[in-house]
């Protein structure tokens, strides 16, 4: 596929994402939605953008807990996919120190828990 015609499915895949994040809105379904996003910015060279979007991702375990919902295995999978994501994305970009003060900032302050599971072990 030429590059044009790669660009141009690229930003309708990205439209229809951001659309389906807007018409799902706080449901993790929403949340779902945006690695894959990511993965779509990445391709089209947008990688601020494509930061951000994993970033927002990690949203899900606040609305969870204003909800008072407590997460389950899928609301992990997607939080910690995200984490995993945005460190392997950090990682590549030679962004070690940004990494190391993710993993600092949101094993301490905000998510206590991920200090306990496979995501953190393995790759923060």
């Amino acid at each position: 596929m030429d590059d044009s015609s790669k660009k141009k499915l690229l930003t309708q895949a990205n439209a229809l994402l951001v659309d389906f994040e807007f018409d799902y809105g706080d449901r993790p379904i929403a949340f779902e939605a945006m690695p894959r996003g990511r993965q779509v910015l990445t391709e089209l060279g947008e990688f601020k953008q494509a930061e951000s979007k994993l970033r927002a991702t990690f949203a899900l375990r606040k609305r969870l807990a204003e909800a008072k919902i407590k997460p389950n295995e899928y609301h992990n999978k997607i939080i910690y996919g995200a984490y995993i994501a945005l460190a392997q994305s950090l990682q590549r970009a030679g962004k070690l120190g940004r990494g190391q003060d993710l993993r600092r900032q949101r094993s301490s302050r905000e998510d206590k828990t991920l200090e306990k599971e496979w995501a953190a072990r393995r790759w923060l």
